[in-house]
């Protein structure tokens, strides 16, 4: 059997996002070494070599980022495990990266996906691993049966 492709691209956009963290967390110490080399704050100037050099290596660090994400989103899961992984990967990036800045995220809808992706993730890997699956009844069956 072939390898699922999803495993290496969650690895490769995970590598990636972090990455771009970690520069975008660099702006503050930037705009501080050009205030302190007595230059203007960088929203008014955006051209200081310093800014300049931060602002080329956070656009290629967004691109590089953008092109991982965009090839995670177009591959489809070549296996229940992979479908559970990319799920599960959904949900750390929800809570990790999302979570801490948008209050919408915390909204009852929000844990509700949160809840959905990990149950049908936890489905899947079990599916995945062999387990017996339960029988499903469709609801009028159900219904007619209790009458």
């Amino acid at each position: 059997m072939k390898a699922d492709p999803i495993f290496a691209l969650i690895e490769a956009h995970r590598d990636a996002y972090n990455a771009w963290h970690v520069v975008m967390r660099q702006q503050d110490a930037v705009e501080a070494q050009i205030k302190a080399l007595g230059g203007k704050p960088a929203s008014q100037d955006d051209k200081h070599p310093l800014m300049a050099a931060y602002d080329k290596r956070y656009n290629a660090s967004h691109d590089v980022m953008d092109r991982a994400e965009i090839k995670l989103c177009r591959t489809r899961p070549a296996t229940l495990a992979g479908i559970s992984a990319r799920m599960l990967y959904i949900v750390e990036i929800w809570n990790v990266y999302a979570r801490p800045h948008e209050s919408e995220v915390a909204s009852p809808e929000g844990k509700c996906l949160e809840l959905l992706l990990r149950s049908t993730a936890a489905a899947a890997e079990k599916i995945s691993t062999g387990e017996k699956r339960a029988k499903v009844i469709p609801f009028r069956q159900r219904r007619k049966r209790a009458a």
